[in-house]
């Protein structure tokens, strides 16, 4: 039986406790890295790859911004989702090229319910994604954000890649 992965970046001790019991409630393994220090590697070298990503904005040893970049440029992590965690007003604040790195935002003070219901669509969309393929073939699904959508980018084709610079 498939069991969803995630990978939990997240400083805050009480943020990781309210990450940590909807993962659980829902079921979805999960490793931590509570520093932001070496996440795009951890991402890369987890057996399965992680289904979804929660990525906190405030992290002591790393760029959560830098981070989402890494991922969306390197093939083997591009299509993971990730999820924002970030003060209220933070999301809207990103230039909109950015706010498309993200499958959806959790505001902080973190309520569990908007974040059980984020992970679980998540999770469901890449388990039917998953179900559809082949066995053994890659698959990963970014959502649209759950903000406005942001307007097109000229340059960019793939509203899921970092913008070049």
């Amino acid at each position: 039986m498939y069991q969803p992965l995630a990978l939990v970046v997240e400083s805050n001790a009480v943020s990781l406790r309210i990450l940590s019991a909807a993962l659980d409630t829902l079921h979805v393994k999960y490793k931590r890295n509570t520093s932001g220090k070496c996440v795009i590697e951890q991402a890369r070298t987890m057996t399965p790859r992680p289904d979804v990503i929660l990525l906190d904005l405030d992290l002591p040893q790393g760029n959560a911004l830098e981070i989402a970049a890494a991922l969306r440029a390197d093939p083997a992590t591009r299509l993971i989702p990730i999820i924002l965690i970030a003060d209220e007003n933070v999301f809207a604040s990103l230039p909109h090229p950015r706010q498309r790195w993200f499958a959806g935002t959790i505001a902080k003070p973190i309520s569990r319910p908007v974040l059980t219901a984020l992970i679980a669509q998540i999770v469901s969309q890449t388990q039917r994604s998953s179900s559809a393929n082949e066995p053994g073939a890659e698959s990963r699904l970014c959502l649209p954000c759950a903000y406005p959508a942001a307007p097109s980018d000229p340059h960019s084709s793939n509203p899921n890649a970092a913008p070049s610079t």
